[in-house]
């Protein structure tokens, strides 16, 4: 077993891998100019994920047979964001993470507390499984419950969605050309490195030079546990 996985082996439970997926901190913005500023401000309040504080497990340990209920404690850090958790997942996999399926999770009345059930399963089966929840500003936080294991990563199961754009996937183009309208980003990671990936419409190029037309595609990787969560220069890089 990749001893990256959370698994759920009746009736042995691992630890967990977590890695979360969100927008980059901004450096200072005090002293652009007028409207920019302020558009900086809001992009920096609402940029925070939900966190993950706790996961339990019922019955523990798991019971062959009988289903497996994940409690976790998920919801957006109030001190940095106004912005509410509103949708949470599990992954799991019964076949060594060739295949995932996802359940979704309800919300108990305190909002911070989520549970949802895994099948029942045969005795040996070994469940891997990690967590996914959603934002009132769209923000995805998704746990890795396994590492990449091949390269090029293309069709590792280990790469998950981020973020998947819901249908029409086709954006205005006039707000978002084909070479930048991006329908899928998926991520991944092993003991040495991030994966990204991410699919566009049109195609991605460095555009043209006549008429002169740069394409510029960037991604911001940020540790929000270390830093100054005003500086993107002491959190991670561009």
């Amino acid at each position: 077993m990749n001893n990256a996985m959370k698994s759920l082996l009746i009736p042995v439970l691992s630890i967990a891998l977590f890695f979360a997926f969100q927008p980059a901190a901004l450096a200072d913005i005090d002293g652009l100019p007028p409207g920019t500023e302020d558009t900086l401000r809001n992009i920096q309040q609402s940029m925070y994920p939900p966190q993950i504080y706790k996961i339990s497990i019922s019955p523990d340990p798991a019971v062959s047979g009988k289903p497996v209920t994940i409690t976790a404690e998920l919801s957006n850090d109030r001190n940095k964001t106004e912005d509410k958790t509103i949708q949470a997942w599990i992954m799991y996999s019964v076949n060594g993470g060739d295949s995932w399926d996802n359940i979704d999770m309800d919300q108990s009345a305190n909002e911070k507390s989520w549970s949802g059930e895994i099948p029942p399963q045969e005795a040996g089966t070994e469940v891997f499984y990690g967590l996914r929840a959603a934002d009132t500003s769209n923000n995805i936080m998704t746990e890795l419950p396994c590492y990449i294991s091949s390269w090029p990563p293309k069709d590792d199961p280990c790469l998950f969605d981020i973020a998947v754009d819901d249908d029409p996937l086709d954006d205005d183009p006039s707000v978002y050309p084909d070479d930048f309208d991006i329908s899928r980003l998926r991520g991944g990671e092993d003991k040495d490195y991030i994966y990204l990936e991410y699919t566009v419409q049109g195609k991605i190029s460095a555009g043209t030079l006549t008429p002169v037309f740069a394409h510029i595609y960037g991604v911001a990787v940020q540790n929000p546990d270390g830093g100054d969560p005003n500086n993107i220069i002491t959190q991670g890089f561009l």
